[in-house]
């Protein structure tokens, strides 16, 4: 067996059924024969190549990339002058008339005029890097034909050599192709359709995933270990919040060579970027190191597939978004192999494989034995309330399969089997039960392709049996480390199994547009494209000189059903590229084929073309007036006819700009530079402004848009901002305010006046009345230590009938209210919380809550201290922990005008009305374990309502 090594990669692409070995330097040790097994339950085969190392000669281009300067002009267009991404209808159809339709004597008339219209929109996109991309929308152009623009994130399209836009009339199909995939390319698309009867547009958006080849996978040389978070979205930076962690990092000892799960929960909107140390120091990469972060659960975890001794250590995960960080840490320790008992015996554990493998169960009840006071319950047998769910995992993640069971009286077991035979113990394998929840959990660490299958648990006592089954399947891991790979194999697509329709509907592949000779620059990416038609979907194999196109990491082919469009891309072309392609089609009605002639470019030197491209200037040692010249980007065609002479004019105004501080700010305005062209100025507060690094601007000829962009937006940036046009005919200019508000923190919120902190009860109901019980401390109060800036719950569990009031006390003194402190009591759980959203110095002291009703009181305190700002191992105790349910779930009610009592100052009487909703209650999705918040903007009406106007919601009203 061929052993792992950092300079290995091996990988499974299904969509080509690709597998490789990429070998990231070889060395005169790699030489030798080379076999690859592949095996499934049906059977086997392999393939075997040899491989030699030649000794190192000049000239051989072994270069572990291709050198920048190739790339220079692949986002540019050939000519000198970037415009914006246009289509002209009818440029890609031969012979293009203005269209027309025919009477039934055959003869033509003009068609009615009409604005454009959007047929079928543009569709999401996911695309793999370094492959191309099809945006693709059905537009009634309109009459007379309209005219198209495609926009990124509501900026045009500019010209490249990597844009190609076409509409076919006939089907009214627009597309965008963007070749060789990047993740700059990831964004927001609109495609604008125009004519002077009207417009329409739509809009998609696309994103970029990390390439499933190793062509532009990391390399072996060591680097951080990170997650990098999606592109946030408009409405998340809209809704930013700091990373928070709800469920810390847990201190592990593990087994040398067993798997090891670093795992935690950490919230945060945007998506947070994160970032693993050691002891102190960035992680890094290795093969045994598996990151990732799963958006449903907000879980990070970190993986080391086999653990070592040089693995010990203390380990801290930080995460990071535009609003802030957090982090949470935990020791690694490496048990010795000296045979022992386990210590922890309160929680099932996954027991090694002895020499008798025993089936893997789980006895309820070694978690939460019952108290020996509780009474004798009614005997019943087990039952299944919430059943197993299928799960689908990445191989080397963990899966965890979750179901809701009351296990009945007497106390039952468990039994867990895969595909109908008791599930083996194994390091691999851990199993619990949570009595109050009812919760039972298996956890695979490590999922191996042999883990798939059907996972039944069975529960059983003397009364009886209930079981539930689910399936899990393990799919390739998106890392090239442990991914299964294969010798050459003709390039080529094969498509899905036909339906029953199409196979009734069948018609033989047809060439519709073929395929076009290419003359491509050495290195660069080339797209060999063809539309061909077929029913049902033909299968496609590619041929160079007559002879099967064999693959390779540098060829990707790809059919678009709904284009019928079928693409070959050669990621960087290369002299023994050079011959004749052909494209066979072939379904069950018969087969059809086009070809063309790809050739390389001599490669003489020329001059770069990256001088027609704005760039932002670094500042100098002489600050100078930031200017922009328009044109630069766009100069006017030489050919172009002379233009009436005018001064420029401004068509749409800036406009003010509110951000917050750390934010881009854009600032956008429609002017008509005028002729001949003039020249724009920037200004602030009637100064111009002085070039930067955080300052980019640009005019945009066509559409005559003027933007200035402002990075990393400061209080000093807060101002007046002017444009001034001017050419000699004249000048115009227009202005605008900018205000930078302090990056989002609570002390910002309007606050009331202070008061003290507490909870009122509803008031009580006729029931409740006759069953009173006082309040009694279920779960109390923890000390806590935090750390400086972080936020802090404290949290008790107190039930009581009716429900209690509570009032939270500081230094045996009332807590007085303010924008960082929030309280709340939630009548299911009977939990009353306290949070604290960033801790400071002053708050360090004793925490008492007190809970009253009318059966009388109970108290529960606790410390709050803050640690100091020196690394150290994060403690759990001021960690949210699971809290068991209460006994009696109870609506919880508002009495309007408890939190916020009308000034002894007040008006005269008002006049009597009803209450009414003015802003209505929203919608809310929070973390577990955080507090919620549900507001409402209501007139309580006069005289102030009661309990009896039925709102049954926990609210804060806003003075009136």
């Amino acid at each position: 067996p061929l052993t792992a090594s950092d300079r290995l990669r091996t990988r499974y692409d299904i969509g080509t059924k690709q597998v490789l070995l990429q070998i990231n330097d070889a060395r005169p040790q790699d030489a030798g024969e080379y076999v690859v097994v592949a095996t499934n339950p049906a059977g086997q085969d392999t393939t075997a190549t040899p491989l030699t190392v030649v000794p190192d000669k000049p000239g051989v281009d072994e270069r572990g990339f291709v050198p920048s300067d190739k790339f220079r002009n692949l986002e540019q267009p050939k000519t000198q002058t970037p415009r914006p991404l246009a289509i002209v209808p009818g440029v890609d159809v031969d012979s293009f008339i203005a269209p027309k339709t025919q009477t039934k004597e055959g003869q033509d008339t003009e068609e009615e005029e009409r604005a454009p219209r959007v047929m079928v929109p543009l569709r999401d996109t996911s695309a793999e890097q370094s492959m191309p991309v099809l945006l693709t929308a059905t537009i009634d152009a309109g009459s007379p034909m309209a005219t198209f623009t495609w926009l990124k994130n509501g900026q045009p399209l500019v010209e490249g050599d990597r844009y190609t836009t076409t509409y076919d009339l006939k089907p009214k199909t627009v597309t965008l192709e963007i070749l060789d995939a990047k993740p700059t390319d990831q964004g927001t698309y609109t495609l604008r359709a125009t004519n002077p009867f009207g417009n329409d547009e739509t809009t998609a958006k696309l994103a970029i995933r990390p390439a499933s080849s190793p062509d532009t996978l990391p390399t072996a040389t060591p680097k951080p270990v990170e997650i990098k978070a999606p592109v946030p979205t408009k409405q998340e930076m809209q809704q930013v919040q700091a990373p928070k962690v709800t469920v810390p990092l847990e201190n592990v000892e593990a087994t040398k060579g067993s798997p090891v799960l670093l795992r935690a929960t950490i919230v945060g909107t945007p998506t947070p970027n994160f970032v693993w140390l050691k002891n102190g120091q960035p992680l890094m990469t290795s093969n045994r190191l598996r990151p990732r972060y799963d958006a449903p659960t907000k879980q990070v975890v970190l993986q080391i597939t086999d653990v070592r001794p040089e693995d010990a250590g203390h380990y801290v995960v930080v995460a990071t978004n535009p609003a802030g960080q957090d982090s949470t840490g935990t020791t690694l320790t490496i048990a010795d192999d000296r045979p022992k008992v386990p210590t922890d015996n309160s929680r099932i554990k996954n027991q090694p494989e002895g020499e008798a493998p025993r089936p893997l169960k789980v006895v309820p009840g070694v978690e939460h034995q019952p108290s020996a006071t509780a009474p004798a319950e009614e005997q019943r047998a087990p039952r299944v309330i919430t059943p197993l769910t299928d799960n689908i995992v990445e191989e080397s993640m963990p899966a965890i399969f979750r179901s809701t069971i009351d296990i009945g009286s007497p106390i039952g077991t468990f039994t867990w089997l895969k595909d109908g035979k008791p599930l083996v113990e194994g390091d691999r394998y851990i199993t619990t039960y949570d009595i109050k929840p009812k919760v039972l959990t298996l956890e695979i660490l490590d999922a191996k392709p042999s883990d798939q299958g059907t996972y039944t648990v069975r529960a059983a006592n003397p009364f009886g049996t209930d079981e539930t089954t689910a399936k899990l399947a393990v799919r390739p891991a998106s890392s090239p480390d442990a991914l299964p790979s294969a010798t050459p194999k003709p390039v080529e697509i094969k498509a899905p199994v036909p339906t029953k329709q199409e196979m009734q509907q069948v018609q033989p592949p047809k060439v519709i547009v073929p395929l076009e000779n290419v003359e491509a620059i050495k290195g660069s990416p080339v797209l060999l494209r063809a539309t061909i038609a077929g029913t049902p979907t033909p299968n496609f194999v590619w041929l160079k000189d007559g002879h099967p196109l064999m693959t390779s990491n540098r060829i990707r082919t790809k059919y678009d059903a709904p284009t019928k469009q079928v693409v070959l891309q050669i990621t960087d072309v290369r002299p023994e590229d050079v011959g004749q392609y052909v494209v066979v089609a072939k379904n069950p009605a018969g087969q059809d084929s086009t070809g063309t002639t790809l050739t390389i470019a001599d490669d003489r030197p020329k001059a770069p073309t990256d001088n027609n491209r704005i760039k932002n200037q670094p500042e100098g040692e002489a600050p100078r007036p930031l200017n922009v010249v328009p044109g630069v980007e766009h100069q006017p065609s030489t050919t172009s006819p002379v233009e009436e002479q005018r001064a420029p004019r401004v068509i749409v105004p800036l406009s003010d700009n509110v951000v917050e501080e750390s934010m881009p700010v854009i600032f956008r305005s429609t002017i008509d530079i005028g002729s001949p062209i003039g020249t724009f100025t920037w200004l602030k507060d009637g100064k111009p402004l002085v070039e930067g690094d955080r300052y980019i601007t640009t005019y945009d000829i066509k559409p005559k848009i003027l933007t200035l962009e402002i990075l990393d937006a400061k209080p000093s940036d807060q101002g007046t901002y002017t444009v001034r046009a001017a050419n000699p005919l004249g000048n115009d200019e227009t202005t605008a305010k900018l205000v930078v508000r302090p990056a989002s923190s609570p002390d910002a919120l309007p606050s009331a006046t202070p008061k003290p902190v507490e909870v009122k009860a509803p008031l009580p109901t006729k029931q409740e009345m006759q069953q009173v019980q006082p309040p009694k401390v279920i779960v109390p109060l923890e000390n806590v230590e935090a750390t400086k800036g972080s936020p802090v719950l404290l949290r008790a569990t107190i039930a009581g009938t009716p429900t209690p009031n509570f009032v939270w006390l500081k230094d045996g003194q009332p807590l007085m209210t303010s924008n960082r402190i929030r309280t709340k009591y939630d009548a299911p759980t009977e939990q009353v919380v306290l949070q604290i959203t960033d801790v400071r110095p002053e708050d360090v002291g004793q925490y008492v809550v007190v809970a009253k009703n009318p059966a009388g009181q109970d108290s529960t305190g606790t410390t709050l201290t803050i640690a100091d700002d020196r690394p150290k191992a994060p403690t759990d105790s001021n960690r949210i922990k699971n809290q068991p349910e209460g006994e009696a779930p109870r609506p919880l009610n508002v009495v309007p005008g408890v939190e916020h009592q009308p000034s002894l100052a007040a008006p005269a009487a008002e006049e009597q009305r009803a209450p009414r909703v003015i802003v209505p209650l929203s919608d809310n999705v929070v973390e577990e374990s955080m507090p919620v918040i549900f507001r409402s903007t209501i007139d309580i009406g006069s005289p102030i309502g009661t309990v009896r106007s039925h709102i049954h919601f926990f609210c804060t009203l806003n003075h009136l």
